[in-house]
């Protein structure tokens, strides 16, 4: 969470920051999980405790009496996976990504 200044530290919504469900790409997810797991890596940092933030983000929220929840990241999906009927609007959808036949989890 140390940006490109000596002894300067961002988390949060104004936050880039390497997302390991994408490979290490920098990107921004604006959510308080996200932020709250900011905080803890920035701390720890600070501490010089090297530590990365390897964390699953989700987001829910209710709208007009609907619910909507979210867990992952949206980019690189190969196919996805419908359960329930779209006109009733009760539903879930899985974004799916292929791993490769070698992919190796991060210990």
């Amino acid at each position: 969470m140390q940006t490109n200044l000596p002894n300067v530290f961002a988390a949060g919504d104004v936050a880039s920051f390497p997302v390991a469900l994408l490979g290490g790409k920098k990107g921004t997810i604006r959510h308080w999980q996200i932020a709250q797991a900011h905080g803890r890596i920035a701390a720890l940092n600070m501490l010089k405790q090297q530590e990365a933030l390897n964390t699953v983000p989700f987001f829910w929220t209710s709208l007009l009496g609907k619910s909507i929840r979210y867990t992952g990241c949206g980019e690189g999906y190969t196919d996805t996976v419908l359960r329930g009927d779209l006109d009733q609007r009760k539903f879930l959808l899985f974004y799916i990504r292929a791993m490769p036949l070698d992919y190796q989890p991060p210990a």
